[in-house]
């Protein structure tokens, strides 16, 4: 589904703007200006988000336990 994230932190860094969602500043006018782009058209954010290239966790787990594996 389409998400709205903020861009503090590393909520939205998966998100790929205007194809799963939107990362916007944490300020009132940013949400409000994002909420009248959803609300302008209902009917795409409706509609499947586009899936960004997450790896499932298991594949992050194995790759940081060969990081750590590697430290000397």
């Amino acid at each position: 589904c389409w998400v709205v994230a903020s861009n503090l932190g590393g909520i939205g860094e998966d998100v790929i703007e205007g194809k799963s969602g939107f990362v916007i500043d944490p300020t009132l006018e940013a949400l409000t200006d994002c909420l009248e782009k959803i609300d302008a058209k209902p009917a795409l954010f409706k509609e499947e988000a586009m899936p960004g290239d997450i790896r499932a966790v298991d594949e992050q787990v194995n790759e940081l336990i060969g990081h750590y594996r590697n430290i000397e």
